[in-house]
């Protein structure tokens, strides 16, 4: 289901067109929920949705492009993925409880099991990093980024939400660099807890290496390491 999904998406452009696909996917997913007890993104964000409206809560399905390593890196995109906004005291948040559950191990073919709550209720301007809706209304930010904005920036993970890193440099995923020139990362976080080390981990062709340099953080809050 997952590859029959991505191959429709791959080849529908035009909004509405794609549209009628999540429509008609949808039902498809539904029926393998309830018969198989197993789903995909699409599955996960309609119990969430269903469980929502027995709690009384106010629950949406949202469509739209999720980065991976394998996903959604530069080029012009492809809708992949579904997520939720629901809301709560009259405020809506944003969730995925698909990527809260677990992740396939693409080597062994299978789900492995890890639950991790970074995905819900998140800061809309970290949920970003990760997650774009087709309809943008659902960022949920005054300030929204572009859709290539969104694919080209650096790939993220999780632990962004532990930290709180809300701000990165170089915005791009893509740098150049020439042989000797030094490559400074810069970043500000929206937490009170300081950041002590970090670990860089340089992965080559020939060989991989990690190694703790030294961090710098200014007046102003911006951390820097290069």
């Amino acid at each position: 289901m997952f590859q029959k999904n991505k191959q429709k998406r791959k080849k529908l452009k035009d909004a509405e067109a794609l549209k009628e696909w999540n429509k008609k996917f949808s039902a498809l997913v539904f029926g393998t929920l309830l018969r198989k007890h197993k789903t995909i993104c699409t599955g996960y964000a309609y119990l969430l949705k269903e469980l929502a409206y027995h709690a009384g809560l106010s629950c949406v399905i949202i469509h739209g492009y999720g980065r991976t390593a394998q996903a959604n890196i530069g080029g012009p995109g492809i809708a992949n993925h579904s997520w939720n906004a629901v809301q709560l005291h009259n405020k809506w948040y944003l969730c995925d409880a698909t990527w809260s559950s677990g992740a396939v191990d693409p080597e062994k073919a299978m789900f492995v099991k890890k639950y991790n709550d970074a995905y819900f209720l998140s800061d809309p301007s970290l949920f970003v990093r990760s997650h774009y809706p087709l309809d943008t209304t659902w960022l949920l930010l005054d300030d929204k980024p572009t859709l290539q904005e969104f694919l080209n920036r650096p790939l993220t993970y999780s632990t962004i939400f532990q930290y709180k890193i809300d701000r990165l440099l170089p915005e791009t995923f893509d740098i150049t660099a020439s042989k000797g020139e030094t490559v400074s990362f810069q970043f500000t976080r929206n937490a009170e807890r300081s950041i002590e080390k970090l670990e860089l981990n340089i992965k080559g062709a020939q060989e991989s290496f990690s190694f703790y340099p030294e961090l710098q953080q200014d007046v102003n809050g911006l951390y820097r390491v290069g």
